[in-house]
Parts: structure tokens; sequence; C-alpha cells
């Protein structure tokens, strides 16, 4: 047996282990694998918003293409695939679903989930801080650093200053078809179409936290906060799929 293959039976028998010691046929209706650790925000935030399902961090979209299918041969319950949307595309999406029962997020990362206005609206009324200033800041921020991106990645002149204030970023693309694509990312929905993670440390900023991190803990103590929970789980829910309530 190969080291990967003995380590991916590792990793399912203990997968297998918890499920065994923690599923509860009273309150779940099934098993969730997601994207990250037993440390991050995933599953905390996830098994807040599917609380009828166990769900069980599980690194990244590899190890849950590879787990999820054996799992499913091991337990009788029915289990299911949490992933970021990323840059997948609508039919790898709909396959994705249809033959692994592997969804995905509706915004690209997990990042943009916690990011949206609706949730900094909230996390700025629990630390009272301005909340239209600070989707400003974000928002320019952002937009900043997608235009610096574009500038050095394509070989084109290109000439955006620091100081000037992007609103808008058009992307055109004309295939030998005839087919065009077309993306337009502008202030007012960076925050939702910017696939970069690092948005989360623009809105850490904008609040005075201390980096990444740091919001992820912040969003945290919201989900743990009875005044705040339900107001993030109702933000995060409509950007997140429907799972195992067929």
């Amino acid at each position: 047996m190969s080291k990967s293959h003995a380590s991916m039976k590792r990793n399912l028998d203990q997968l297998c282990s918890y499920v065994e010691e923690n599923y509860d046929e009273d309150s779940y209706v099934g098993v969730l694998l997601c994207e990250g650790d037993d440390n991050s925000l995933d599953a905390k935030l996830y098994g807040a918003v599917y609380p009828y399902l166990l769900v069980i961090p599980t690194g990244g979209f590899a190890d849950i293409k590879k787990l999820l299918p054996c799992l499913k041969n091991r337990i009788d319950y029915p289990a299911y695939g949490l992933i970021d949307r990323d840059g997948i595309s609508k039919k790898e999406i709909q396959e994705l679903q249809k033959n692994k029962q592997v969804y995905c997020t509706k915004l690209p990362f997990l990042e943009n989930i916690i990011c949206t206005p609706e949730m900094m609206k909230i996390g700025a009324r629990y630390l009272e801080a301005d909340y239209r200033q600070a989707l400003k800041r974000v928002r320019e921020n952002a937009m900043s650093s997608l235009s610096r991106k574009i500038k050095d990645t394509l070989p084109l002149n290109i000439s955006v200053s620091q100081d000037d204030v992007v609103e808008s970023i058009q992307v055109v693309i004309v295939k030998d078809d005839g087919c065009i694509m077309e993306k337009t990312v502008s202030s007012a929905n960076v925050l939702y179409t910017y696939r970069d993670k690092t948005i989360a440390s623009y809105v850490a900023e904008a609040f005075g936290l201390h980096g990444r991190q740091d919001y992820y803990a912040f969003i945290s103590r919201m989900l743990e906060d009875s005044s705040t929970c339900n107001d993030v789980v109702n933000v995060a829910r409509s950007y997140l799929p429907m799972i195992g309530e067929e």
C-alpha cells in the first residue's frame, strides 16, 4: 500500500470513528464534510447553519473528494460535502452536486460570506462602529488591491496610481467563435465577487481588529452571543446551498 493510500485509510478510519461516536439519530439527518480544520471558522459557522447535520471539517476539496465516497460506503447515514466555490463553473457545480453530493458556497470563499455588507452591518452594530465609513474603506481597499493585481499580472500599459479611487473594473474576453465573456466588478459588488481571502483583512482593519485571524475570532464570538447569533446565521444561510432538506 502506498504512503498516500495508507494516509487516506487512516484518515477514513478516524473519520468513521468520529461519526460513530458523535452521530445522534435524534438530532441529525446526515453528515456534512466541509473544508477547514478543528480550529477553523468553517465548521463552527456551518454547524450553526446546518444544525441537523453532523458537520466535520476535513481539510480541503481534495480531501473531501477522496473521503466522501469512501465514507458513504462505511456508514448508514446520508453524507454530503461542502466546498468553497472559488472558480468552479456552474456546470461543474451541477455535476458535483448531482453525481457526488458535493455542494458549493454561492460566493467564492467563506471569507466573502463573512465580509458581505450585511455581515459587516451586524459587526458594526456589535462594535458600535461607523458602518458606512467601514464599508467605504473596505470597498476602496478591495478595489485598489484588485486594480494592482490586474496591473501587475497583465502585460499591458495600464497606469493606476495609488491615489486613484477605482470605482469599476470590466473584463471582456472574446473567443475565436465570437462568444463574448464579460465580467464587471464594481465597488458595489466587490465584496461578493473578489476571489481573495485577504478581503477579511480589510474588514478587520476597518473594524480596528488585528488581522484576518482576529476577524475570524470576532465572527466566532458573534456566533456565541445570543444577541447576534441568529443574525449571523441568517446572513450566512442566504449565501449557502440547501443541504439535506430534500
